[in-house]
This record gives C-alpha cells, sequence and structure tokens, in this order.
C-alpha cells in the first residue's frame, strides 16, 4: 500500500511539472519575419501570438502552410483557439543540429 501510495504522488508530481512547463515564445518582426529570443536557451517549440493580426482561420492555416512549406527545418501548428502559432524546430536534421539562436533566426528570415 505505502509502494502504491508513492507511485500514485511521483505520478502526480510528473504531471504538475508538465502542465507547469511554458513554451517559449517568438514573434513576428517588423518585416514579418519569424523571430526567435536571442537571450534563452534554444528551444524545439514556440508560441508566436497572432491575435493582433484578426485573421480568419483558413488565414492563419494558409498563413502557417505558407511559413511551413518554405523550409524542411521548420513545421507551423495552428492553435486558432488560442490565438497562436506553434513553431517546431528540427533540431535533429543533420544540416541544423549545432546551429545557435543567431543562425536559427537568420535561417527563419530567410524563408521569406
Amino acid at each position: 500500500m505505502k509502494r502504491l501510495m508513492c507511485l500514485l504522488v511521483f505520478g502526480l508530481l510528473a504531471i504538475s511539472n508538465i502542465s507547469a512547463q511554458t513554451i517559449s515564445k517568438a514573434y513576428f518582426s517588423s518585416d514579418s519575419g519569424i523571430m526567435i529570443p536571442l537571450d534563452k536557451p534554444i528551444a524545439e517549440k514556440y508560441e508566436i501570438d497572432i491575435s493582433s493580426y484578426n485573421w480568419s482561420e483558413d488565414n492563419a492555416k494558409d498563413s502557417a502552410k505558407y511559413f511551413d512549406d518554405q523550409s524542411d527545418l521548420i513545421s507551423i501548428e495552428v492553435d486558432f483557439a488560442n490565438s497562436k502559432f506553434i513553431l517546431i524546430l528540427d533540431l535533429t536534421a543533420e544540416e541544423s543540429k549545432n546551429w545557435d539562436m543567431k543562425k536559427w533566426n537568420d535561417h527563419l528570415r530567410s524563408i521569406l
């Protein structure tokens, strides 16, 4: 019984830790390129707030698809209900596995 309680407690702690994790933020720069912040460690996923664009769901999906189609190293998911794009970087690809934040930002700017 004691072992079962320990497992339950550890399971709940793991779940609460996972739900407490936040996704890093990225943004559209003034030239509409996607930028990731240089002052944080590189992450696989970034949220981009799209609420100020007042896009329809179809416009959001089309915009995400455009960026997604420009590079095999990124993918973008649309979370329209929360007015966000989720940018996913392929950190394991041979081409990008040693990139730093500046190199990723250069790549993201180049896909416009």
